[in-house]
């Protein structure tokens, strides 16, 4: 019984120990528990409050703002996803600010509208143009700054142009605040969605002013120039005819019998005189066809007619300088509609030309079918054109090589004269050469069924 009761105080002994080491270890698991949950508490609570102040700092515009938080949890993957974001943000604001500066130093005016035409924006190229403040045009419709002066652009006009497509250099006013209208060439295009929606319509400006003031003065120029050229055309064509006439008649023997030398001087005169007449007539048809004053009257014809006819009339000329003068016509050519005395006078131009630059050999007026068009030609055996000099032919008063080719007199304008008319019946003129001394080819098309324009 005693050694019972002593096995049982032991085992109680014992019980109590391990009681008080379970104890002891439970307090201290709870006491480790708490501590790392403060601790883990702590860095969370860190965490966070990094991510509060970095938005707050993001919230400032401050797009450079970083969170530096190496854990691999929900909190780290936060942060990474914050700097990533934070990074965008500064790209895509840099990248405004860029284009906003841009803008603002542009030269040329710039005025964005929206789709009902409304300006959302200007830049200060504009403001200080049209001496208004920005916050004057926001919201404003585009009428304000769009001036009715000349042709203007009005509201329907601009929406019906922007439905067919952008606008490019067209010419039109700004109206200022203080009311002056200002000339400026206008290019519009319009932006817009994925859907293709129109976002908004983007309008640049330049300013002619200086432009219209040097066309205003050229117009003036050109207009006293004509004046002039009128004036003094029929001032010099009166004489002209008086002396032409009195020539004639002497040379006639009305006013008494004429010896062989006052013959040979009369006739120096009367060549003179008949070049001075084809100069004036020259000068007042450029003048006529610039200003689009000729009238053109097509009627149903044959160009052999008129080939044969402008033959006949120059034989004489030609045998005088000793040149044969022959034709080569197709007789299967079609009738077809073209002005009779225009295109007379296109082929008496080109063959006195030819007449006029070949010293000997031949000159040969050939017409032929050319697909839709009928065609005519004029080829000589004469001095012949350099390559580099065919481009200037057609322009006004413009001769080429005066020594080389002797004592030729003219205005430069015949040829001009005959490059306008062929293009006015829709055709179009046009010479070959081989180069000096190797003869040249004059050539134009007329189409059938052609119209003046």
């Amino acid at each position: 019984l005693v050694q019972l009761q002593r096995n049982a105080d032991r085992q109680n002994e014992i019980i109590g120990i391990l009681l008080d080491r379970f104890l002891a270890i439970e307090i201290s698991i709870i006491v480790f528990g708490f501590l790392a949950s403060f601790l883990l508490s702590r860095v969370i609570t860190r965490n966070l409050f990094k991510l509060h102040k970095g938005t707050q700092e993001l919230a400032t515009g401050n797009f450079e703002t970083r969170i530096d938080i190496p854990l691999k949890d929900e909190i780290g993957q936060l942060a990474d996803s914050f700097n990533i974001m934070a990074e965008d943000l500064r790209k895509k604001t840099v990248s405004k600010e860029y284009v906003d500066n841009i803008i603002g130093s542009m030269a040329d005016t710039l005025l964005i509208v929206d789709p009902g035409l409304r300006i959302t924006r200007v830049n200060k190229a504009l403001c200080e143009f049209l001496g208004y403040r920005e916050e004057e045009l926001i919201g404003e419709s585009i009428a304000k700054v769009f001036s009715p002066k000349g042709e203007g652009l009005k509201e329907e006009e601009l929406r019906k142009r922007l439905s067919e497509g952008k606008i490019v250099n067209y010419e039109m006013y700004y109206s200022a605040k203080d009311g002056k209208d200002i000339p400026v060439l206008l290019s519009v295009s319009v932006m817009k969605n994925k859907d293709e929606n129109v976002v908004c319509i983007i309008c640049t400006a330049q300013d002619i002013t200086k432009r219209k003031q040097v066309e205003e003065e050229l117009k003036a120029a050109m207009d006293m120039k004509s004046q002039f050229i009128a004036i003094v055309s029929h001032e010099v064509r009166t004489p002209l005819a008086s002396i032409k006439t009195g020539v004639g008649l002497v040379m006639d023997g009305i006013a008494g019998d004429i010896n062989d030398d006052q013959r040979h001087f009369l006739g120096i005169i009367k060549r003179n005189v008949d070049r001075l007449g084809r100069l004036v007539n020259d000068i007042l048809d450029f003048r006529r066809l610039e200003f689009g004053k000729v009238e053109f009257k097509m009627e149903k014809g044959d160009i052999n007619s008129v080939v044969n006819e402008v033959h006949h009339a120059m034989q004489a000329l030609a045998e005088e300088k000793g040149l044969k003068f022959s034709l080569n016509l197709d007789d299967s050519l079609p009738s077809f509609n073209f002005d009779k005395d225009k295109i007379t006078q296109v082929l008496s131009d080109i063959i006195h030309n030819a007449i006029k630059f070949t010293r000997k050999g031949e000159i040969v007026l050939i017409t032929r079918q050319e697909k839709d068009c009928v065609q005519a030609s004029v080829h000589d055996s004469g001095i012949g054109i350099k390559k580099e000099d065919i481009p200037k032919l057609f322009s006004s008063f413009e001769q080429l090589d005066r020594a080389r080719s002797g004592k030729i007199e003219g205005t430069g304008l015949g040829l001009v004269i005959c490059k306008d008319i062929i293009e006015r019946h829709g055709g179009k003129i046009w010479v070959e050469s081989e180069g000096e001394d190797k003869g040249s080819v004059f050539i134009f098309n007329l189409p059938v069924g052609i119209k003046t324009t």
